[in-house]
């Protein structure tokens, strides 16, 4: 649906204050102690239960400037923009670091818990696993990209922390460094009559899990052909008909931007022939079984790190191939066949 006349004024208005956050030190200085914080121990983000009826939902901790002041007191140099709220004021967002020898002071204070990444990410709201993702690749990039690609200088920090400057060298040349993101492609497979979706097995997944082909792009492919590549070599299969789905932000093992799609094997090419450096395995599943796997996992989350029997399960809610199943269950339709 369209947006209302005022709620549309209000986005233009809150990205035009976080592009002026990231660039103009003045702002920003002022903006710290009326932003909320977002904090990491290490890769550990501060969490707290939803509620008591939802135990596997988690949201933000969010803390103001003058709780985080005391865990640590360079907050204002070491803190980097996230965001801006959605609230009628249009407060800015902030990620913070704070020493692990902390975490436990800090969970009491404030009734809250530093939690896994990866249990963090699948147990929050969408707009949330969006602000721990950016958060944690920010204050990754930020704490240890600290020299000149070009020269080896020293780099200069502005103070939003979401670029840097080369200190000497490459000054004339304006050099400004930015955080890098990797680009994913991430692929359900169907077969020519769309009744079966083809899953993956990698050997670091947990016991029974089964999910999309996704594979990094190479300097050069259109995202198309990046498509193609990695499904032909992991499972033998030449696909046609992509499809773009969505995207999502993914900070883990690297910061990425996972593209999910959909190809469609072409006929005669349905013969799986898996790499086996790559894949542990890979099966073409119907509705029903993918339904089922699909229900096992939202009923009990906890059966990603419990699954004695190995029962078949797909990536759990948080995850994009998680929208990609559920999605061709329950609505997908084709645009281009």
């Amino acid at each position: 649906m369209p947006w209302p006349l005022a709620r549309m004024a209000r986005y233009v208005q809150q990205c035009k204050y976080l592009q002026q956050l990231k660039d103009n030190d003045d702002i920003c200085s002022k903006a710290f102690e009326r932003g909320s914080y977002l904090l990491f121990s290490k890769e550990k983000p501060l969490l707290t239960r939803k509620d008591q009826e939802t135990p596997f939902q988690s949201v933000i901790s969010w803390r103001t400037f003058h709780e985080v002041e005391p865990f640590n007191p360079n907050v204002k140099q070491s803190s980097v923009v996230l965001g801006v709220s959605d609230e009628a004021d249009i407060a800015p967002l902030f990620v913070c670091s704070v020493p692990p020898e902390t975490e436990k002071k800090i969970e009491s204070a404030f009734n809250s818990t530093f939690v896994d990444m990866r249990r963090a990410l699948f147990s929050l709201s969408d707009d949330e696993n969006q602000h721990v993702s950016r958060g944690y690749s920010m204050i990754s990039w930020d704490e240890n990209i600290k020299f000149c690609s070009y020269c080896g200088s020293s780099l200069d920090r502005k103070i939003s922390g979401c670029s840097k400057v080369c200190s000497q060298k490459c000054n004339p040349l304006k050099m400004t460094h930015y955080p890098q993101i990797h680009p994913v492609a991430i692929t359900r497979v169907l077969n020519h009559s769309l009744d079966k979706i083809l899953l993956v097995r990698q050997p670091r997944h947990p016991k029974g899990m089964y999910s999309c082909i996704a594979g990094f792009m190479e300097p050069g492919e259109t995202l198309n052909d990046n498509i193609r590549r990695e499904i032909a070599e992991e499972v033998g299969i030449v696909v046609e008909k992509i499809e773009y789905f969505q995207s999502q932000a993914w900070p883990l093992p690297q910061p990425s931007l996972m593209m999910a799609c959909t190809a469609v094997a072409m006929p005669g090419s349905e013969e799986i022939d898996i790499d086996k450096e790559e894949l542990e395995d890979a099966k073409w599943f119907s509705k029903a079984e993918t339904q089922e796997a699909l229900t096992r996992v939202i009923k009990n989350p906890k059966i990603l790190r419990e699954n004695e029997k190995g029962e078949l399960v797909i990536p759990p809610h948080g995850a994009i191939a998680h929208e990609l199943v559920k999605n061709w269950l329950n609505q997908y339709t084709p645009t281009k066949l």
